[in-house]
């Protein structure tokens, strides 16, 4: 005999499943019933069933209540009469359909004796069991506790066949008290848009716009007794009648008819001022066009600027110096110690005409100044200035082009061939507040003991410049005056000096 293959065994197997499950199925729906009536209704509270279509659904499969016994026949003539409907204020478990407090309870039987069904006109068919619906909220006035009251038995099923009286309506809930916020109806709130027009006002008409009334005019201005210095003092631009060409530039001459640069060039100053007078000059002009220009229009009118022969944009600053009246010097770039030299440098080690070429280098560099001073910033030429007879070389050549000659050393010979001053003190080394304050006094003290003072900065630094600007707004208050370099020039030969 052939045996069957594993395919067919499965497939045996799904069809065996199948059958089961549908035969499962068949048995759980017969069981359940047909659906509930429609005028079935859930119990109302506990121990308590309404009954809204005439019929009261069966007691539960489960239900542990005891199985009555069958109804007699005696019984039944007075039934209708406990049947009454009951008035409104009745208790809920009066309005039950033929419950009757005391009435013997009736057999739980699917299928009733013949002498007790009912006629077919007024039979109603008995309810298929179902499963108990949700229970239904109380109202409020069943929110009340109550007594448990016992459970009681199923009607007989003549009197649940039997159609009841239709229940009168409902008596209307109280209105809960006012105090009782958790069952008080919430007003609805009113929507974002009516809060927002009833809190504001009505939109004003806006009113006409209308032009300020015009400002008065200003009082006159006091008329001045005497002017500013810087308004009425400028210096002239350069004049070519006291220029000479040059391979390097043009460079400073003496006209025919005597006049000269350390003249020309030099900020005015009153010969009769009896005042001990304070000369400063302020050396680095040129290095860094945006410092120069802030300490050039910062520091005091009388100050002499020294620019350097390397200046980038000269004429620009020059220009703007000469409209506020400022006295401007070129320095010259002398060997000085601890400084690297270069194919520009003035050397003592040098012929005589080489230094010369480089001097005449650094005069043609630029036009318009009244003076030399042998420093370029912090290099003061001490080296060079070793070698006497190459110092006064220099002197010679700048006594011969009409310019005067500044000796950046404190303590050191006022110049021999030229005409000239010494500086007295150097006023940032270091460069500190305290310190540049305690020289500028001390310029004062040297000034008033033998009536001027030469102070010398290398750079036009922003605290310098701070600090000159507030000293001498109140120079003149104390009985001194600021005087341009020029104004403290000797001829040439010995001259006073004090160095500290």
């Amino acid at each position: 005999m052939r045996r069957a293959s594993p395919a067919w065994k499965a497939l045996g197997a799904f069809w065996v499943l199948v059958l089961a499950g549908a035969a499962g199925t068949g048995l759980v729906l017969h069981r359940l019933g047909p659906p509930e009536a429609p005028g079935a209704a859930a119990p109302d509270g506990p121990g308590v069933a309404l009954s809204f279509g005439g019929a009261t659904p069966p007691a539960s499969p489960t239900d542990p209540r005891p199985e009555p016994p069958r109804a007699e026949p005696p019984r039944q003539a007075a039934r209708p009469a406990e049947r009454a409907p009951a008035p409104p204020s009745a208790a809920p478990s009066a309005t039950l359909a033929g419950r009757t407090p005391g009435a013997a309870p009736a057999p739980n039987s699917d299928t009733p004796p013949a002498a007790e069904a009912p006629p077919a006109a007024s039979a109603a068919p008995p309810p298929a069991p179902a499963t108990p619906p949700a229970p239904r909220a109380p109202a409020l006035a069943e929110t009340a506790p109550r007594e448990p009251t016992a459970p009681r038995p199923a009607p007989p099923l003549a009197e649940r066949a039997a159609p009841s009286p239709a229940l009168p309506a409902p008596p209307a809930a109280p209105k809960p008290p006012a105090g009782d916020s958790a069952t008080a109806p919430e007003p609805p709130e009113p929507p974002a848009s009516a809060i927002i027009a009833d809190a504001l006002p009505p939109a004003a008409a806006p009113e006409p716009l209308l032009a300020p009334p015009e400002a008065p005019a200003p009082p006159p201005l006091p008329p001045s007794a005497t002017p500013p210095a810087a308004s009425e003092v400028t210096i002239p631009a350069p004049d070519p009648a006291l220029l000479e060409t040059s391979p390097y530039g043009p460079l400073p001459r003496i006209t025919t008819d005597g006049r000269e640069a350390r003249r020309l060039y030099a900020r005015p100053f009153p010969a009769e001022e009896a005042r001990p007078r304070i000369a400063l000059v302020v050396g680095g002009f040129g290095l860094s066009p945006t410092r120069s220009e802030e300490a050039l229009r910062r520091l005091p009118a009388a100050t002499t600027l020294a620019f350097t022969p390397q200046a980038m944009r000269p004429d620009l600053l020059l220009s703007q110096a000469r409209a506020r009246g400022m006295e401007v010097a070129l320095g010259l770039p002398l060997e000085s110690a601890g400084a690297e030299p270069n194919e520009q440098t003035l050397r003592p080690g040098l012929m005589h005409w080489e230094n010369q070429d480089r001097l005449h280098r650094a005069l043609g560099r630029m036009a318009g100044y009244a003076g030399v001073i042998g420093a370029i910033g912090a290099q003061r030429g001490d080296r060079f200035a070793a070698d006497r007879a190459q110092l006064e070389a220099v002197q010679e050549e700048a006594q011969a082009r009409g310019l005067y000659y500044l000796e950046p050393r404190p303590g050191a010979p006022a110049p021999a061939e030229a005409a000239g001053a010494v500086a007295d003190l150097i006023l940032d080394e270091p460069l500190t507040r305290g310190e540049v304050e305690r020289r500028l006094a001390r310029l004062e003290e040297i000034a008033r003991e033998r009536g001027f003072a030469l102070g010398l900065a290398a750079e036009p630094a922003p605290l310098l410049v701070d600090r000159i600007a507030a000293w001498a707004a109140g120079l003149e208050a104390r009985g001194l005056v600021l005087a341009p370099a020029s104004a403290l020039t000797r001829p040439p030969g010995p001259a006073p000096s004090a160095s500290r």
